[in-house]
């Protein structure tokens, strides 16, 4: 099973993925800021320019 926690920026996500793994026997957080930074060591020298994740869309 997969839970996708998603809205803004503070909005408690960190906080409810902590309670749902203590409830959950084997639940595993995954962060997609450490997705992001393993797939750009994995693409380094592909793309000339790394975007800052909480930049709104069309900001560098």
């Amino acid at each position: 099973m997969i839970i996708w926690l998603n809205g803004p920026f503070g909005g408690g996500k960190t906080t409810m993925a902590a309670e749902l793994r203590t409830a959950l026997s084997g639940a595993v957080i995954a962060d997609p800021e450490g997705v992001g930074g393993l797939l750009r060591d994995a693409l380094r020298g592909h793309e000339p320019h790394v975007r800052d994740y909480q930049a709104p869309p069309g900001v560098p």
